[in-house]
């Protein structure tokens, strides 16, 4: 069965959120990462995104006030950038997600792109702001968790059917 192949990187994501916080980005891509693992043999009968989606939404609500606030998913923004240029390349971002996890190459392919809501082949914080717009559907400026599963439920289907839209 799916569930008994891919348990490892199952308890590896749960592990991951009993861990001190990754971050927003690293926790996403270690959910995408999961989600590709198990995309070659469909699915493990049970996997419920949305309650993942519910997971990664504790994590990176820092401030545990019910609401991911921009500076929350901006604080990710200079780790990745990693000569100080104020842009996060493709290079940059593939090399932090390959240093968290070797096998983080293809999703994190899939992840730059949707980050990269201006198809422009960099991350600037306007990316990040983009970005954080499209989660806020109901146009308050803020996220919170139903937006916030809502978009991640929404991609993760996208990204199991093959669709990488944003």
């Amino acid at each position: 069965p799916v569930l008994n192949k891919h348990h490892d990187y199952i308890f590896f994501f749960i592990l991951t959120f009993r861990a001190p916080p990754l971050g927003i980005m690293n926790v996403l891509v270690m959910f995408g990462a999961l989600l590709a693992m198990c995309l070659g043999a469909h699915l493990p009968a049970g996997l419920d995104t949305t309650a993942l989606a519910h997971a990664m939404f504790a994590d990176a609500d820092t401030d545990n006030d019910g609401i991911l606030h921009r500076t929350e998913l901006l604080s990710s923004f200079h780790k990745y950038d990693t000569n100080g240029d104020g842009k996060v390349t493709h290079h940059e971002y593939t090399q932090h997600q390959l240093a968290v996890d070797p096998t983080l190459g293809d999703i994190a392919n899939i992840l730059y792109d949707v980050y990269d809501v201006d198809d422009d082949h960099h991350l600037e914080e306007h990316d990040y702001e983009n970005f954080y717009k499209m989660m806020d559907t109901n146009n308050d400026d803020d996220v919170n968790e139903a937006e916030f599963t809502n978009y991640w439920s929404k991609l993760f289907d996208s990204i199991a059917s093959g669709h990488h839209g944003k």
